[in-house]
């Protein structure tokens, strides 16, 4: 029912439903039992997801829970996630704070990361769509081999949780990118983009103008045994990086990256 994938760091465990076509539904970490709940209720999500393809809307956000608040809550943290993510690729904003190599260590080692010499993270806060929650970047790279370099994103009212979350994202894009290399088609990331910002020092503090919450729709149902939580808006018209990131545009800032961000 599931495939365990070890990722190129020995503490880290990739769960990914095996009757999937696909890579996702997965979940990445240490704990097995709770990966096994995150790609349950993943598969929820996806249910969903693929009625509103079919419909022709396009999703920013969703999340999957047994507990109603819970769902919205999440897909609300996803969406500020996203559309965060988006605008700091697209515009090209400077993140707010990078994680010097200390912090960045201890930090890979409090959730089991034991870098290999050929793998570099670079770990940052970019600017928030929310002014109550802090979004984090991790770019993964090894210029040796594919994918080469990868981006992570996490997102949470707590600096420290969001910052973890996106350091084992960015494991999880890397083990995604080899899977689909080798049994769909390969990915590919803009690995100039990502190592310019991963080798950047610039920071530059961030205050939003926008009001995400405005801009979205949160629509939620009961799916079996869970509710599902889908963030969708009006003002775009596809969830590609450069529609995302209108929902954050902040006066004078215009797209200088047209490539994705995530995948």
């Amino acid at each position: 029912m599931y495939d365990i994938i070890q990722t190129p760091f020995s503490g880290i465990k990739t769960l990914r439903l095996s009757e999937s076509d696909t890579f996702r539904p997965c979940s990445t970490g240490t704990d097995l039992e709770e990966m096994q709940l995150h790609t349950e209720m993943e598969r929820y999500e996806n249910r969903t997801l693929s009625k509103l393809r079919d419909m022709g809307i396009a999703a920013i956000a969703s999340a999957a829970h047994i507990e109603q608040t819970k769902a919205k809550e999440n897909a609300i943290t996803e969406a500020v996630e996203r559309v965060s993510l988006a605008s700091w690729w697209t515009y090209r904003r400077q993140p707010v704070y990078i994680l010097t190599t200390s912090e960045s260590k201890q930090l890979l080692e409090n959730v089991g990361i034991d870098t290999p010499r050929d793998f570099s993270f670079s770990i940052g806060l970019a600017p928030s769509s929310s002014s109550e929650k802090t979004v984090a970047y991790s770019i993964l790279s090894n210029t040796a081999s594919y994918p080469f370099a990868v981006l992570g994103g996490g997102c949470d009212t707590d600096e420290y949780v969001a910052i973890e979350k996106a350091a084992v994202e960015s494991v999880q894009s890397w083990v995604g990118s080899v899977w689909m290399s080798e049994h769909r088609e390969p990915i590919y990331w803009d690995v100039h983009e990502l190592l310019n910002r991963a080798n950047s020092i610039s920071t530059k503090p961030c205050i939003t103008t926008s009001r995400l919450l405005d801009k979205i729709d949160i629509d939620c149902n009961k799916d079996e045994f869970a509710y599902c939580a889908i963030a969708t808006s009006s003002l775009i018209t596809s969830i590609r990086s450069y529609e995302l990131a209108k929902l954050d545009r902040q006066p004078g800032e215009y797209p200088m990256v047209f490539t994705e961000h995530n995948f």
